[in-house]
């Protein structure tokens, strides 16, 4: 093709684009019914310091090895006990009796262990893009199927390609991120396990040390 015959429609590439934008906003509250559940979240992310899971945890920690350290203080083992709640692993204390002390340390001998593998499956899942493959497919899959092939649009061929829709839907996926934080940062979009595993923003930073200084 003759280069001095190549132009841009820039209304069809504007509608394009507004098409990649809008759908890039789709597929991250789509993949937001995964990314942003309790469980992905919690086996997949560190969480951030400071942040309610991290604070959280290690005091889940800190329960344990007390009572491994109690070196069989049925005392010390009944303080660690008596300030545990529903929501935590070692929940329900022991009952009293024989077995007692031995129960509350086997308990808190799991619990070590089962964070030791957590923390360990989730160094390696951190190192996968998971969320980006699984944007990747969503967005291919829907641009495939309705046949949405911005290149071609963009740049006036007569036809689809097969990989156009695919190559459209990585652009989507790689737009999501600009949605992410569109929702998050300024709308203040974020499911309740996402606010629980990440620390407090700057923002909130500044908010705190003003009131404490104001106080």
């Amino acid at each position: 093709m003759d280069p001095n015959l190549f132009h841009i429609d820039w209304e069809r590439t504007l509608e394009a684009v507004v098409g990649i934008i809008v759908l890039a906003f789709l597929v991250e509250r789509v993949t937001a019914l995964i990314v942003e559940t309790r469980l992905f979240v919690g086996s997949t992310k560190i969480p951030d310091p400071g942040s309610d899971d991290e604070k959280r945890e290690t005091q889940y920690a800190l329960d344990a090895l007390t009572i491994l350290r109690a070196d069989g203080d049925v005392e010390k083992i009944r303080e660690v006990a008596a300030t545990l709640t529903s929501r935590h692993p070692m929940w329900p204390p022991a009952e009293d009796g024989a077995n007692y002390t031995a129960e509350m340390e086997q308990r808190a001998h799991e619990l070590i262990r089962m964070m030791e593998k957590r923390n360990a499956r989730r160094q390696s899942w951190t190192r996968l893009p998971l969320k980006e493959v699984l944007a990747f497919l969503v967005a291919g899959g829907i641009c495939k199927w309705f046949d949405f092939d911005a290149f071609a649009i963009i740049l006036l061929t007569k036809d689809t390609s097969w990989w156009g829709p695919w190559l459209t839907g990585a652009v989507v996926a790689g737009g999501s991120k600009a949605a992410i934080k569109l929702f998050q940062d300024l709308l203040g979009v974020r499911s309740m396990a996402m606010q629980e595993n990440r620390g407090p923003t700057k923002k909130e930073q500044r908010e705190r040390t003003a009131g404490g200084r104001a106080s």
